[in-house]
């Protein structure tokens, strides 16, 4: 699927409000190497676990990030990480399911 198709994109209105709001989640630094943003608006979206993993486009799947960190998180993420994210999700499904 490309970028532009995929569903809740990040453009327009919605993504200005999502990076509005991770920035004052960040206290409007970047995640990776901590520069103060000018204006969140400044900010680049990643995906902090990789869309092929999580592919969602939601607040709490994405990060900003300045122009000169990483533009992806690859494939590769460290197991225990892993781990406690599928816990996660699944403790999710199962009081979702109740």
């Amino acid at each position: 699927m490309s970028k532009r198709n995929r569903p809740g994109n990040c453009k327009g209105d919605r993504g200005r409000i999502k990076r509005y709001t991770l920035a004052r989640r960040q206290r409007g630094r970047c995640l990776y190497c901590a520069a103060p943003f000018a204006h969140p608006l400044d900010g680049r979206l990643r995906h902090y676990v990789p869309y092929r993993w999580w592919p969602a486009n939601a607040r709490p799947a994405l990060v900003l990030a300045c122009g000169h960190c990483p533009g992806s998180t690859s494939a590769a993420l460290p197991w225990p990480l892993v781990w406690l994210l599928l816990a996660a999700d699944c403790a999710q499904q199962e009081g979702s399911a109740g």
